[in-house]
């Protein structure tokens, strides 16, 4: 989805043109036999980037790429400092497509601060450029205790649940959703009858002593003047803190309308999104 189609909270990452980032610090013993966070056991991003066509580009190459990624396994130095490079290829049909890392961090009493980069190069058959989409170089802080990460059951999408310092309230929720459409009388031959989105949500839940908490998310209309549909967001939470586990179900959806006439396009609503995270 285009930044220009998502509600007004979902704007201001197309802009930083990054998703939340989760990294979750192993707890080991280094060399020198000391306890402590000595290497990134994981870490989810996203990331999005503008691409350049190359020679063998076709009308319909896309000027745009996005790509959620779930990778680890980065020593931390005695100094608190990580850092790594690395490829990775990857053959869908005739396409190749070849991405390259650069990750960097500092641990900083329980916060981690640095900086994500990617690039994506498509090749053909032959071996000729179709794009090539470099992001700019993303910066993140993660707080740890307030920050829990991990995995949607079956797609295994990043999560992230965000909390206040304090730990009563959940600030923040990032996931993934895929849903279907039912289609209204506005609809267009081309219209989609199923619809993926990475979405989040932002606000106080109250977390209550026993763990559980819940909400419903309503949003305003958010009209496109470029597409000429307006959509108006839905989602809701239900979810129990155990110590160091969050897990949670969501639910959500949007209905998109025709912005001159007011007709119904699609109303498009995910099935229950289950999972579960860890500090």
């Amino acid at each position: 989805m285009r930044c220009s189609q998502r509600r007004s909270a979902q704007r201001r990452l197309c802009r930083n043109k990054a998703w939340p980032t989760w990294l979750r610090p192993h707890r080991g013993r280094d060399d020198r036999g000391d306890t402590g966070p000595n290497r990134v056991a994981k870490l989810a991003f996203g990331w999005q980037a503008d691409c350049t066509p190359g020679p063998a580009a076709t009308p319909t190459t896309s000027k745009t790429t996005a790509w959620i990624e779930y990778r680890g396994g980065y020593p931390i130095n005695k100094q608190g400092a990580w850092k790594t490079q690395f490829a990775a290829n990857k053959v869908e049909g005739a396409i190749q497509r070849r991405f390259t890392y650069s990750f960097s961090g500092r641990r900083v009493g329980g916060t981690m601060v640095g900086t994500l980069k990617a690039t994506l190069v498509e090749t053909d058959a032959a071996g000729q450029i179709i794009r090539t989409c470099p992001s700019p170089a993303l910066k993140y802080k993660a707080v740890e205790k307030a920050t829990f990460g991990g995995l949607t059951v079956g797609a295994r999408q990043p999560t992230l649940v965000r909390l206040n310092p304090a730990g009563t309230q959940v600030k923040r929720i990032r996931w993934d959703w895929e849903g279907t459409c039912t289609l209204g009388p506005a609809a267009k031959p081309e219209t989609l009858a199923t619809h993926f989105e990475a979405d989040f949500v932002e606000g106080a839940v109250i977390i209550k002593p026993n763990g559980n908490f819940g909400k419903s998310f309503a949003y305003k209309p958010f009209a496109n003047t470029q597409s000429g549909m307006t959509r108006q967001y839905r989602a809701k939470v239900v979810g129990r803190r155990v110590g160091a586990i969050i897990k949670a179900t969501m639910t959500a959806g949007f209905i998109e309308t025709d912005t001159a006439t007011g007709g119904v396009i699609r109303d498009c609503a995910s099935k229950p999104t289950k999972f579960v995270t860890k500090d």
